[in-house]
């Protein structure tokens, strides 16, 4: 999967570089061709496996695996936090930025409280409940997630 989106990522700059630029700068990313949906959607697919990932490492070598497999989410950051900023109102783009993390932080304490409670019955219990959640929220943007358009028709 990892060099599926390195393949990709490099598609994208190779063939958007307009011409007189160099393919060397990573900014010419063109949406229109590549939307961004795809590396939202895999950085998502990366949080699901994890859980059930590390729930099937039985030696350090697939424990490695596991936190390669977490590390590549990193991989779609730039663009989940520009979905943030995209859905956010011209006039308060900071604050709602603010807005979104505050909100998140609270889920992710209650989830963690919970995960506490999950953990008391077993561990395993605890992952396969992170995976079916990431099943569900991946799931729910793979069919309802989509591309933003700005006025101008662009993809974003």
């Amino acid at each position: 999967m990892a060099i599926v989106a390195l393949l990709l990522q490099q598609r994208m700059i190779d063939d958007d570089t307009p011409e007189g630029l160099s393919s060397d700068n990573a900014c010419n990313f063109s949406p229109e061709k590549n939307p961004v949906k795809l590396f939202r959607l895999m950085t998502f697919v990366f949080f699901t496996l994890f859980p059930l990932m590390l729930l099937f490492s039985r030696s350090f070598e697939w424990l490695i695996a596991a936190f390669i497999l977490r590390g590549l989410k990193e991989f779609g950051e730039p663009t989940r936090k520009s979905l943030i900023m995209d859905l956010a109102p011209d006039s308060c783009k900071a604050g709602m930025f603010g807005l979104y993390y505050l909100i998140r932080d609270v889920f992710v304490s209650l989830a963690a409280l919970g995960g506490a409670f999950l953990w008391q019955i077993n561990p395993g219990t605890n992952l396969v409940t992170a995976f079916v959640f990431g099943i569900l929220g991946t799931t729910g943007f793979a069919i309802f997630g989509r591309d933003l358009r700005e006025k101008s028709g662009r993809i974003q």
